[in-house]
């Protein structure tokens, strides 16, 4: 394919590490992510059954 098109220059060799970068940045994002997600929906669910509590509480209060 390179021997259609020539050898790349700077500018296309700088993009084409650029866009490796994202690639790798987003697969350890998404891997990161996916380790952690479980935790962080508890945590969010927890926040939220203590928040209908409080609301609960408020209702019962008045």
């Amino acid at each position: 394919m390179l021997a259609v098109f020539g050898t790349p220059g700077p500018a296309e060799l700088f993009i084409l590490a650029f866009i490796l970068i994202k690639l790798v940045l987003i697969v350890a994002i998404i891997a990161f992510v996916a380790r952690k997600f479980p935790a962080l929906m508890r945590g969010v669910g927890r926040g939220v059954g203590a928040f209908q509590r409080g609301v609960d509480e408020g209702r019962r209060g008045q």
